[in-house]
């Protein structure tokens, strides 16, 4: 019998644990009913089989179960160990002029913060097209399939087809939307703004951004709560160009304001209670 993921988390628990305190919870707010808790990583920001496609035949209720999460489990055992390395460096070297990353954690970085977006169910749902679905199930190949599993009583091809679509939609590597993010991104100036004394919280939906159709203008991402890395196109975020830098707490105050008052994320994760009042209190 296949053992399936119950609760798959569209943000990673490796990155949640960051912002645990001393006692390994999270600090939460819900934006809709104003509630504050306590959680731990593991039980927040996930759905129930989430990732999962409905079979049309058979025993097993999911085709392919698990085929999602075996990628993400494969690809987030790099993110994590680079995330590590990046933070180290971005302390160590704060207002240095030593350059953070190296070619490949600039790729990795790009690539985890790139999947971070896509595999928010939010943005997952946006993009998965009925349209397009209903036009490969109309490709003559696929009928040929179809009508042959439909004769040995097999199901049909449809859950086969729209899980080809997630996992190419949310692979680093085929050339889908996440691979695509990666690219934009990875034309960017990274940068990487630490605090010393108010901490960043995070969200649901970790990565803020703005972006056209075609591309990122800017995207940040806090990777504990003392540093946030900030992808731009702007003349100034040139000077700083895969560096640390210190920022006042102002600034820190405006990132995470943005968060809050952005409508896509509804959960406010934060180290402590006091990170969630002093946003609260707008100080």
């Amino acid at each position: 019998m296949i053992n399936i993921t119950k609760k798959q988390h569209f943000v990673p628990q490796f990155y949640l644990k960051q912002f645990a305190g001393e006692n390994g919870m999270l600090c939460c707010y819900r934006k809709n009913d104003g509630k504050q808790f306590s959680a731990h990583p593991k039980d927040i920001c996930f759905k129930d089989y989430g990732y999962e496609v409905q079979a049309s035949h058979g025993k097993n209720k999911f085709i392919l179960p698990n085929e999602i999460e075996k990628m993400f489990s494969m690809i987030e055992r790099e993110y994590s160990t680079v995330l590590r390395s990046i933070v180290d460096k971005c302390l160590i070297n704060l207002d240095k002029t030593a350059l953070i990353c190296t070619l490949k954690e600039k790729e990795v970085l790009a690539s985890m913060v790139a999947n971070f977006i896509s595999r928010n169910f939010f943005v997952v749902n946006s993009f998965i097209d009925e349209d397009e679905t209903l036009d490969l199930l109309q490709n003559k190949e696929i009928i040929e399939i179809d009508n042959l599993l439909r004769e040995m009583n097999l199901g049909n091809i449809r859950p086969l087809v729209e899980l080809s679509q997630q996992k190419i939609f949310l692979s680093p590597t085929e050339d889908g939307i996440t691979k695509k993010i990666t690219g934009n991104l990875l034309n960017l100036n990274l940068s990487f703004f630490v605090t010393k004394s108010r901490n960043f919280v995070t969200s649901d939906c970790p990565v803020g951004y703005n972006c056209s159709t075609e591309e990122f203008f800017m995207a940040r991402i806090p990777l504990t709560p003392r540093i946030t890395a900030v992808y731009s196109n702007s003349e100034f975020s040139r000077q700083f160009k895969n560096k640390s830098l210190l920022i006042e707490d102002r600034f820190v105050k405006k990132i995470n304001q943005d968060y809050f008052n952005w409508d896509i994320p509804q959960l406010i994760i934060a180290k402590s209670k006091d990170d969630i009042q002093m946003l609260m209190k707008k100080i």
